[in-house]
Formats: C-alpha cells, structure tokens, sequence
C-alpha cells in the first residue's frame, strides 16, 4: 500500500507551509518529507489486514505552528493500495 499525502496553504494567498510532515500510527513511524521539496509525500507502508489509526505530524515553521492530526481510523483490506490523506 501507498500513502499519498498533501498539504496546501491554509488559502490560496497564504505562504506555503514549510517544514517536516510525518505519517505513522501509535507504534510505527512511515517517514517523513520536508515540505520545501514538494508539497505532498507518497509513502510505502506496510499495514497488517485489519483496524489501524494513522496520524501526521506537522513540525511547523515561521508562519504555522507544529500540529498532530486527529486521528485516522482505516481498516486495511487486501485490495487496498492508495490511500490519500489530504491536509
């Protein structure tokens, strides 16, 4: 499975958010990208077939405060290999 994960500005005049995003669940960390490359991460994961919570963590920078997403619930299938998370 695939996590595609995008961050735009908070409105369209805002500067770009900057800074590390983070993708994991309570017990794993899946990566993390720096937001000054690109403004979205694909991730590969490995999720057992199940219930899972998954959360992104944003650092922050100058203009916007770090933050931790509300939680993500997501059952994971077999057929399941993209999952986009957009923030």
């Amino acid at each position: 499975m695939k996590i595609f994960v995008s961050v735009p500005p908070v409105t369209p005049t805002a500067a770009a958010p900057t800074g590390l995003v983070t993708i994991r669940t309570a017990a794993q960390t899946f990566g993390s990208i720096r937001l000054e490359l690109t403004n979205f991460l694909t991730l590969p994961v490995d999720l057992p077939v199940g219930q899972t919570e998954l959360f992104a963590d944003y650092a922050g920078d100058d203009n916007y405060t770090a933050v931790t997403s509300a939680v993500l619930p997501l059952t994971v299938t077999k057929g399941i290999r993209l999952l986009c998370i957009s923030g």
